[in-house]
């Protein structure tokens, strides 16, 4: 029996060849999970924000409704009954540069106010979109906030 000489030349390049395609498997999967998770923690987020004028104004904080609107690569909560841009109460939400969002609410117009005392708006979706598929967002009259 001859003795061992170890491994070839060939061999060495063999097992790098399979580590370098686990490896870039690995890191594309790792990519795709990020991106699905940034999706679902941004249109949670949106959801939330949407909810918090609803409950400001079902609580009717300062005496006053509450509402959001939809603008470019924000969405701005608002005291009082109108949209007022550059109102020192607004509360501006923006979200990942990776994400697109729109939105289709019944009747048209970028604005959802919820009425004091009652919190009740308007229907109609936010979808946020990005490279891992999309996420709706429903709005309900009623004030529920429902993502799917």
């Amino acid at each position: 029996m001859a003795p061992s000489r170890g491994m070839t030349f060939v061999e060495v390049l063999v097992v790098l060849a399979v580590l370098a395609l686990l490896f870039t498997l690995g890191l594309s999967a790792l990519q795709n999970f990020s991106r699905e998770t940034s999706l679902q923690g941004e249109t949670q987020r949106l959801a939330a924000f949407i909810k918090e004028a609803h409950d400001r104004a079902l609580s009717s904080l300062d005496r006053s409704g509450f509402g959001v609107h939809f603008e470019g690569d924000s969405v701005t909560l608002f005291k009082g009954d109108t949209y007022s841009q550059g109102a020192v109460t607004n509360e501006i939400f923006e979200w990942a540069d990776t994400l697109e969002v729109s939105h289709d609410l019944e009747g048209g117009g970028d604005d959802v106010v919820f009425t004091k005392i009652k919190g009740t708006g308007r229907n109609g979706t936010v979808t946020v979109t990005s490279q891992n598929g999309a996420k709706i967002i429903d709005l309900f009259e009623t004030g529920i906030v429902k993502i799917r």
